[in-house]
């Protein structure tokens, strides 16, 4: 209705300094919750996949040996900790050599 009377409205005032501030440290808000989100989805798929791949990768590891040529102990165990698995797995506690506990190293 300002037009009857011949007066034009004003513009809109200009943003100031503060507003646009906000306005950017919105779209910054904005943008990293976006890639948080994408991250996050990332993460699950690669779970799912995990799960779906981890038997076969378990199954088929170098680390599981098992037949006739899988002797020995696993790599990086120590002498005493394979003896002390084997008497384990036996259901033994006897020591290899009489009473006496032996000093391994």
């Amino acid at each position: 209705m300002g037009a009857i009377f011949g007066r034009r409205s004003s513009p809109a005032p200009a943003p100031t300094a503060a507003e646009e501030k906000a306005k950017e440290a919105q779209e910054r808000q904005e943008e990293r919750a976006e890639t948080q989100e994408k991250t996050e989805m990332q993460a699950a798929q690669q779970r799912r996949r995990t799960r779906r791949q981890g038997g076969m990768r378990l199954l088929f590891s170098p680390l599981r040996r098992e037949g006739p040529g899988a002797g020995g102990k696993p790599p990086g165990m120590s002498e005493a900790e394979y003896l002390a698995l084997l008497r384990k797995r036996r259901g033994g506690t006897q020591t290899t050599t009489g009473s006496a506990p032996q000093k391994l190293g």
